[in-house]
Parts: structure tokens; sequence; C-alpha cells
């Protein structure tokens, strides 16, 4: 139940930030960004490229998460992992628009 808090915090941090939706399955993990775009661009592909084996961009601009999970533990765990960084990207540049402003 912790580790489904946990995920479900990062996972709001995003969703104020541009993330929309995301599915997992037993071998990856789907992310979707709101309106196909996120607040700090060159943040998430400097983070994508940093992780080629992990991540992937479809064509359709869904961010893949490419791993085996054999329990659904493992699966959140991994999940929150990779947003985590996602997340604050996303509230770093956040702050910083509207300190801009």
């Amino acid at each position: 139940i912790a580790q489904h808090r946990q995920l479900a915090a990062t996972a709001q941090r995003i969703a104020r930030n541009g993330r929309d939706d995301w599915l997992a399955n037993r071998h990856d993990a789907v992310i979707h960004l709101r309106n196909d775009s996120f607040i700090d661009p060159a943040g998430l592909i400097a983070h994508i490229s940093a992780n080629p084996a992990l991540f992937k961009v479809r064509p359709d601009r869904k961010i893949v998460l490419r791993a085996e999970w054999d329990e659904p533990e493992d699966r959140l765990r991994a999940i929150e992992r990779a947003l985590a960084p996602l997340a604050d990207l996303a509230v770093k540049a956040r702050q910083a628009e509207m300190a801009g402003a």
C-alpha cells in the first residue's frame, strides 16, 4: 500500500506538470504526455537519451519504459523510479516558469 501511495504521489506531481496517463503490463509501461508535450522538452529528451536501454519514444509520441517485471510490486517500483526524475524536471521547470513570470 505504501508503494501505491508513493507511485500515486509521483504520478500526481507529473500530472500537475504535463503527464496525462500511463499503462503498465509485465513487459513495459507506456507514458502518455498531455497534449503530446512536456514542460521541459530538452530535459525530457536528455533524460530519455541518457537511458536508451530503458526508454524509447513511439511514433505516436508515447514514451515506453522497457523492462520485464515478474511481480506487480517490482513494476510499481520501476515505474516510480522512472517517473520520479521526470516529475522532478517538470516541477523545476514549473518553478522556473513561475519565477520568471
